[in-house]
């Protein structure tokens, strides 16, 4: 499992910090469909605030990779569920992608 750790600067007024838990191989997808994509690419997450990604290092830079056990990921999953935090729906906005891990 892939512990994805990514903070994002939204519009130079706060910081948005979140995380999503994936397996291995959705990893190694989801970084050939980010350097795919055509930027910028906009996520919404409140009620009018959006995350922009101006290139695939742009999204890789704000992306923390830690590798963690199972059992490490059922811990947090049953603490935090799935993903937490401002933002933490913008891997599957950001490509819409849905529920592959």
């Amino acid at each position: 499992m892939v512990l994805l750790i990514s903070r994002k600067d939204y519009a130079d007024e706060f910081d948005c910090e979140f995380f999503n838990i994936v397996t291995d191989d959705f990893w190694e997808q989801f970084k050939e469909v980010i350097k795919r994509n055509k930027y910028p690419i906009t996520v919404g997450f409140g009620t009018n605030e959006e995350l922009e990604y101006d290139s695939a290092e742009d999204v890789l830079r704000n992306i923390e990779v830690k590798k963690i056990t199972d059992e490490e990921s059922e811990v947090i999953k049953r603490l935090l569920k799935k993903d937490f935090g401002v933002g933490s729906n913008a891997i599957d906005k950001l490509f819409n992608w849905t529920k592959f891990y």
